[in-house]
């Protein structure tokens, strides 16, 4: 289980006789697994570059996919075969997935590698 714990301080002192100071920590959700990631897409066949392996996850499994590129798209292919998401430059998508078969994704383009933020969630 990933927890994230974000905390502040702050310490005044020099403005009146006593010292100030004060603190604060929030506690934010947790995620059971999974997380978020980049990953540069250097593949430009339809062959595809595994981003997501389905052994690693169950039915139910929630994904996060968003295209960084200002001006590449990138093909997401969910089932063996087909190019079932295609992320245009600056696009996301957020969508259950059933974990049969591995996720690929690859850009066409030649002179830019995009980078794709994949985010898995159980």
């Amino acid at each position: 289980m990933a927890t994230l714990t974000a905390q502040a301080s702050l310490t005044v002192s020099g403005i009146s006789s006593d010292d100030i100071n004060t603190g604060l920590v929030s506690m934010t959700p947790t995620v059971t697994e999974g997380g978020i990631t980049s990953v540069s897409i250097s593949t430009r066949s339809t062959a595809g570059e595994k981003i997501i392996e389905a052994d690693h996850y169950a039915s139910g499994t929630t994904v996060w996919l968003r295209n960084r590129s200002t001006s590449e798209t990138v093909t997401i292919e969910i089932t063996s075969g087909t190019d079932a998401i295609v992320l245009g430059p600056s696009t996301w998508a957020m969508f259950p997935w059933k974990a049969a078969t591995d996720m690929l994704a690859y850009s066409t383009n030649v002179s830019e590698e995009p980078v794709l933020e994949v985010g898995v969630f159980v």
